[in-house]
Formats: C-alpha cells, sequence, structure tokens
C-alpha cells in the first residue's frame, strides 16, 4: 500500500484508528500499539493496548495464568498447561512439570526490511527460557512473541531429544476451560474462537478440541533422533466484536509466509500440455506463448504479468524432473524471451510424482535410484528424495530465474482433509517451501492436490486448492456459464462452509478458462462468456491470478477486456486481500458474489447463477462487515469503461439496496467512502 493510501485510509477512519500495517489487512479497531515484556520474580506477562497474557515461571516448569481483552475488559483465568509433549512409550511430559534450565531472556526483534514475512519487518519483543526433561530424554526451548501493532501473541516451542529412542506421539497445546468456544472449520488445523477471543496451532494437521476444555492435538508417532528438534507454535489473539474474520485475517497477513500480492499468470495446461500427444509441451510452442502474451497483453496494454507457468508435461518422466527431448536448451531460451517482457517463468512439479503412466514411469525410475515412496507415491520425508526434489527446485530458480511452483500433489493427494499418515510429508514439504524462500523470499508457491483449507497452510504456501474438479459444470445455461457456477460452488462448499477462516484472497480456483483442450477448449465457449469468466473471476479476488487460455484464440476485444479487469484488480490489490464470500448458495442458483473493504475503498461483485433473473437485498454495512466508526455510506460505480455512462449509485448502512440481475448477470462496483 502506498503512503498516500495509508494516509487516506487514516482520515477515512479517524474514528476507528485502524492500525498502519507495512503492508497487510488493517487491524479493524483501535490500534493494538508498541508490544511489551514484563519480567516480576516469576510473572511474565506480554501486553498492548489490545491484549495480554501472563505466565508463571517457577523451578517446576511454566504455567499460564491470565489472557485479557484489554479493549473489552474481559478477561480470562487461565490455570491449564502451557503444552504437553506425550511419548510413544506413555511418559508425559507437561510444561508445568519440566525443570527451568535458564533463567527467561527478554530479546528485541529488529526489523529486516527485506524478509518476505509481513511480521519479521515490524519490530517486536520475545521472551526465551529453556526447560529440560527431569530424566534427561529432552530440551525444550519456549519463547512467546509480540509485535508491534499486534492483535495477538504467539509462543513457540523447540523441542531436542538429547537421547536415543525418543519417540514422539503426539504434542498438545493449551488445555483450559474457555467459555462459548467453538472449533471455526471441518478440517484439521482449524482454529478454535471464544468471543473475542481466537486461539490456533499454527500447523494444518493439529486437531482442535472444546470438550471438555480448549486444545490442539498434534499427532506424530515418529522418532526424534538424538539431537534433532522439532518446532511448533501457537498463537492466541483478539478482535474487536463482530471482526473475528477480518482480525484474524490481520494476524495472518502479517505471519504468512508473504503477505497478499496478485500473480498473474497464464498457464499452459489446457493450451498445450493437455494434449494426448507425447511430449505435447516444447520449446517452441512454449516461446510462442510467451511472445503471444507479451505482444497482445503486455506491451500494448501496459499489463503487469508475473509469469507464465508451464505445467506438466515439460520433464521426460523417465527420469527425474529432467526436461524431454523438446527442450534441449531446458528453459534457458524461454528465461530470456520473459527478461524481454519483462516478466519470469513458473513451473509444475509434484512432490509425489505426479498422475497416471507419467507417475508410474517416474515411480519406477525413482526406485531405482532408492528414492523413498509411500502409499501415494514418492514420500518427501524420504532424505534422498528430498534432496532430489529440492535440488531440482533450486534448479529452477538459479538456471532459470523461475518465480513460481505449482506444486501438485503430497500426501494424501485428492479431497484431502488431514491426517496423521503423512504428517512427516507434510512437515517436509513446509520445510522444503521454507527452504526455498531462502533462496528467492518472493517465489510464490502454490500447493495445490493434498492440501486443505487450514489457514495455518499459508505460514509456508501463497495459495492451496479449493478442492473438486480442475472443471467441471453445474446448474443452468451454456456450459461457459455452468463452469462458472462449478468453480464458486465449489470454493462456497469446501472452503467457505469447512474453512470459514480461510482468506478467500489465497486460493487457486482454477482461474480463467478459455483454451484448446479439455474442458477449456469446449466448443460453445465464446467471447461473451470469456468476458463474464474474467470479470467474475477477477471480482472475487484472490491472488492467484491463472490464465488457463490459448493465446492466439483471444481476439483484439478480448485481449482488452482481460487487461482491464487486471489492472483493476493490482490497483486494488490492498482491498482485494479482504475478499469474503457475500450472498446465497450457487448450486441454489441464489446470487451470490465477494466482498472486499479497506479504509481507503470497497469491492463488491454480484452474480447470477439462474436462467431467470433473482433479486438480492444488498446492505453494505454488512457486506463489507464494516467495523466501528468506519465510513457508512459510498458511491458504488462500475470500474469497466463501457459502463462510463451509467450513474453511480449511493449506498448507507443499514439500508439495503435492492438488485435485479439479469439471468447470468455480473455486476462489479467500486465503493468509495463519501466525504
Amino acid at each position: 500500500m502506498s503512503t498516500a493510501s495509508k494516509l487516506q485510509g487514516l482520515l477515512l477512519t479517524l474514528t476507528i484508528l485502524a492500525t498502519p500495517c507495512v503492508a497487510g489487512v488493517e487491524y479493524p479497531g483501535t490500534p493494538p500499539g508498541k508490544g511489551t515484556i514484563e519480567c516480576q520474580g516469576e510473572c511474565i506477562t506480554l501486553k498492548n493496548a489490545a491484549l495480554s497474557m501472563s505466565w508463571a515461571l517457577g523451578k517446576q516448569g511454566i504455567r499460564p495464568t491470565s489472557l485479557c481483552d484489554t479493549q473489552a475488559s474481559q478477561k480470562l483465568a487461565l490455570s491449564g498447561e502451557a503444552f504437553q509433549i506425550i511419548m510413544a512409550d506413555g511418559q508425559c511430559y507437561a510444561a508445568s512439570a519440566l525443570a527451568l534450565d535458564a533463567k527467561p531472556r527478554v530479546k528485541e526483534l529488529k526489523p529486516n526490511a527485506k524478509a518476505a514475512r509481513l511480521a519479521a519487518r515490524i519490530p517486536g519483543r520475545q521472551v526465551e527460557t529453556t526447560l529440560r526433561s527431569a530424566d534427561g530424554r529432552l530440551r525444550v526451548v519456549w519463547r512467546a512473541i509480540i509485535h508491534d501493532g499486534a492483535n495477538y501473541i504467539r509462543q513457540e516451542m523447540t523441542v531436542t531429544a538429547l537421547k536415543d529412542g525418543c519417540v514422539i506421539k503426539e504434542i498438545v497445546w493449551m488445555d483450559e476451560t474457555v467459555p462459548g468456544a467453538r472449533v471455526a472449520g471441518r478440517t484439521d488445523g482449524s482454529p478454535v474462537v471464544a468471543g473475542n477471543f481466537f486461539f490456533g496451532c499454527e500447523d494444518p494437521h493439529a486437531l482442535a478440541a472444546v470438550e471438555p476444555r480448549v486444545s490442539f492435538q498434534l499427532q506424530r508417532n515418529a522418532p526424534l533422533r538424538k539431537g534433532e528438534t522439532v518446532t511448533q507454535s501457537l498463537v492466541t489473539g483478539v478482535a474487536p466484536a463482530g471482526q473475528m474474520r477480518r482480525a484474524f485475517l490481520c494476524y495472518l497477513e502479517r505471519e504468512r509466509a508473504h503477505p497478499y500480492r496478485p500473480y498473474l499468470h497464464y498457464n499452459s495446461w489446457y493450451d498445450t500440455a493437455y494434449s494426448t500427444i507425447p511430449f505435447a509441451l516444447n520449446e517452441n510452442n512454449c516461446m510462442e506463448a510467451i511472445r503471444l502474451c507479451g505482444e497482445r497483453l503486455i506491451k500494448p496494454h501496459g499489463v503487469v504479468m508475473d509469469g507464465l507457468v508451464f505445467d506438466d508435461g515439460w520433464d521426460n518422466p523417465k527420469t527425474l524432473w529432467q526436461f524431454h527431448s523438446g527442450f534441449p536448451n531446458g528453459f534457458t531460451p524461454l528465461a530470456k524471451l520473459c527478461k524481454q517482457y519483462n516478466t519470469r517463468l513458473g513451473v509444475w512439479l509434484s512432490p509425489f510424482g505426479g498422475y497416471a503412466e507419467a507417475k508410474k514411469q517416474r515411480l519406477k525410475f525413482g526406485s531405482e535410484q532408492g528414492y523413498e515412496t509411500n502409499r501415494t507415491g514418492f514420500s518427501l520425508a524420504g532424505p534422498k528424495y528430498y534432496g532430489a526434489f529440492k535440488q531440482s527446485c533450486v534448479n529452477m530458480i538459479r538456471k532459470y530465474g523461475v518465480n513460481h511452483f505449482k506444486f501438485d500433489g503430497i500426501a494424501a493427494g485428492a479431497r484431502a482433509s488431514g491426517g496423521a499418515t503423512y504428517v512427516l510429508d507434510t512437515e517436509a514439504m513446509r520445510r522444503l517451501m521454507l527452504e526455498l524462500r531462502q533462496e528467492d523470499p518472493a517465489v510464490y508457491i502454490n500447493l495445490t492436490t493434498g492440501s486443505w483449507p487450514s489457514p495455518f497452510w499459508l505460514r509456508f504456501a501463497d495459495s492451496i486448492w479449493r478442492q473438486g474438479h480442475d472443471m467441471s459444470f453445474a446448474g443452468k445455461g451454456s456450459k461457459q456459464q455452468q463452469w462458472l457456477t462449478y468453480r464458486d460452488q465449489e470454493t462456497f462448499r469446501s472452503i467457505v462452509g469447512k474453512g470459514p477462516l480461510f482468506p478467500l484472497s489465497s486460493l487457486m480456483t482454477q482461474g480463467v478458462a478459455y483454451s484448446r483442450y479439455g474442458d477449456a477448449g469446449e466448443p460453445t465457449f465464446n467471447s461473451a462468456g470469456f468476458k463474464d469468466d474474467v470479470r467474475a473471476f477477477f471480482g472475487g479476488g484472490t491472488s492467484l491470478q491463472e490464465l488457463y487460455i490459448q493465446p492466439a484464440k483471444l481476439t483484439a476485444a478480448d485481449w482488452a477486456v482481460l487487461a482491464e479487469a487486471a489492472k483493476w484488480a493490482r490497483a486494488n490489490a490492498d482491498v482485494m486481500a479482504d475478499t469474503h464470500w457475500i450472498g446465497g448458495d450457487p448450486l441454489k442458483l441464489e446470487v451470490y458474489g465477494y466482498a472486499s473493504w479497506s479504509p481507503r475503498k470497497a469491492v463488491v461483485m454480484l452474480r447470477n447463477p439462474d436462467d431467470q433473473p433473482r433479486d438480492i437485498s444488498l446492505d453494505i454495512g454488512t457486506a463489507f462487515e464494516l467495523p466501528a466508526g468506519a465510513a457508512t455510506k459510498f458511491t458504488l460505480k462500475s470500474p469497466w469503461a463501457e459502463d462510463a455512462q451509467k450513474p453511480a449509485l449511493t449506498a448507507e448502512a443499514g439500508k439495503p439496496l435492492r438488485f435485479t440481475l439479469k439471468p447470468f448477470e455480473i455486476l462489479v462496483f467500486d465503493a468509495v467512502p463519501c466525504r
């Protein structure tokens, strides 16, 4: 967000004084301010103007004592365990029973302006102490961390095995009675909310429970060899009344691997790679796709295109991630051509080995090389395969300037929702993503099949899969309209329904589809439907802006429609980070859409999936989830040039506007606060 935009946002919301961030989503309440740490005797307290949390430290370990929502004057007495480490032999090491091995140490966390993670760019403080089990098996370094402007406090524990034979069955965070607590989600890795408080083990495998007490159980069932470590973390935060989704998002945008940013790209899958011809994807057609995108979108329209992603089909499956004969020079010519258009390359790789016959061939080669496998394919938990796969990724960055990885296939694969079976594989996947960010902090990582809507995946990846089929059709109308209904109903069913605190800004939805092969090559697809697809998609606000297009198929008018929407979405990236679902269920043919709000402005998109006119009553106070003190009156205007002569609408919170949408009509509005 520019300095000018920040200042404008502050002027618009003087009464709520939203906390200005380096980037990310602003806190929808009184600024939390500077975080401090107080150590008095055996008591440690982390606090700011939003919350405080205290622990008692003594010779017999550590125990939480209180949590306070300062702004709401709500205090929660704590008396349970901070954490427990349960071994396979039944031994339980509770935090309150571990011996204090060192006095607490307070440390200033200096901001790193070049860090990918937003929180690391902001000053903070941490307190750290070392604990040890009485039998000498484990050492635990415990930390509590608070950053300036944060509405949350994080705890970390790093467990080190001091002896051989340590097998950790599970790690449990918290053990507290919290009135009104509920699990906010239906998958592993869901957070818990209770009134204005939220809690979460920052691991997508964690099992949240609220009965009889709030706890987070992380099953490992894996050995920890002498000298090896495992680190886990817990977040505790607060939200202003009625602002849980946005306050949780404020936390998430700070702590995720990289804050929200658009990644606009062409994907080759339905254009060339989907073909049944062996090695259909090659240097020549990839170069042509780059050239067409450059000459028809980037240069004439001034569109920022972040990458061109070459999907499954570039490698020889009888090797491990080596180029087939159609790429005699690797990606070198492609990378060189991309530079001419100020863009870069992205690439598809499958951690578990891909699909169908190609997967069989890769696994056959891999078995001959001694690469480790599990029931679904290659196993990243195996050190030999991990090393080889990581090196393939690193080579892509170093040799070809790749800035995007589409990782397709981990752990349990399609329709995954968690489970402990593949915990070591997903741990390895997360470690890989962090290590790749050491190579390039700005790399965009799309984690597809094998992920599920736990918001804590975003501590490692930029986006995850929305679930379901790549493409399919649902509802009424043309095939193109049925595709839009399917895409959005899958988001509604599998993400909104199962992970309500997962941000819709961070999904792979399969993007815009208008190409040569597969469902994207459906012969009835046309330019009118393409326009609807483009506007509905970009109005949804996800950062992963996928273009499954055949560049040669697009007319000059198609390119203009695409350019207008892409430029509009990028100009409103600071707003789109807040995107959330509004309206009804696409499969029930109800009007639905997406809305985003920031202090600067808001955006709303509505779509009618029915072949009959449909009404919707839109209260912008509800749709934008306006925080207390925010502007309540807005001017609504279409952002599209073709609608320039249409009059603007005035909308006011608490006074619903009634829209009647024609069959399959899509409405998009910029909503600017009235002065």
